[in-house]
């Protein structure tokens, strides 16, 4: 997608649509995993801290994750700076509890009947909202992060072993996690219709995508139909 963003952005107006596929093979030992996920690492930072990637990743939704959250049966609460995007997880979602950054703690505590929640997840990729949920956590609670981004990570030591809190890091999963994922859409209990915002014929990209994809909050998932 860096590619055709960069295309649209240099203002070519052709799309060439090619037949052609990418097999990814499951990996059969251990190291040979290991060696794949170094690459791709590498390659990902070397390409965010050469800036040759230009498409403003952080400003994907990470509303799959709440859904997927939903399934568990959990009390679910979801904090975002945005009243828009709260409004959609409590619309489209079905998402209970939703407040700002500017009632919390409270807002948990009140939710949670006096405690915090024992498992946040942090998907912003924000650096400030990142270090602000080891304020968040119940003791021997979980800090999931989701989104990262290019920089450190600092938050108060003592505090991280007085409440006993565990952090986690998500990025890759197993082949189970994708049928878990896959059986949860087939079956219905998680719909993925609502996160899909905008669609357009793949013709149109070169004047839908620079004018109404790029940089638009309203954009959650942008399908293009090459029929």
């Amino acid at each position: 997608i860096d590619v055709v963003h960069q295309s649209v952005a240099a203002g070519f107006t052709h799309v060439a649509k090619v037949k052609t596929g990418i097999v990814h093979l499951f990996c059969d030992r251990l190291g040979l995993f290991a060696r794949k996920q170094r690459r791709r690492i590498h390659d990902f930072l070397h390409f965010n801290q050469s800036r040759q990637r230009t498409y403003p990743w952080r400003a994907q939704s990470r509303f799959a994750i709440v859904q997927f959250a939903l399934v568990t049966g959990a009390t679910l609460a979801v904090m975002d700076v945005a009243e828009a995007r709260l409004a959609f997880c409590r619309d489209q979602l079905g998402v209970k509890h939703t407040f700002t950054p500017a009632d919390s703690p409270a807002r948990l505590k009140e939710i949670g009947a006096g405690d915090l929640p024992t498992i946040v997840i942090d998907a912003t990729g924000n650096a400030k909202s990142m270090a602000a949920t080891f304020d968040l956590i119940a003791h021997g609670g979980r800090i999931v992060f989701v989104g990262l981004f290019q920089g450190d990570l600092a938050f108060n030591d003592p505090n991280f072993h007085r409440r006993e809190i565990t952090v986690c890091a998500s990025r890759n999963a197993v082949p189970q996690t994708f049928r878990d994922i896959i059986a949860l859409i087939e079956t219905g209990r998680v719909d993925t219709k609502p996160w899909i915002t905008h669609r357009f014929a793949l013709a149109d990209t070169p004047r839908i995508f620079p004018t109404e994809i790029v940089g638009n909050p309203a954009v959650l998932k942008a399908v293009i139909a090459a029929d």
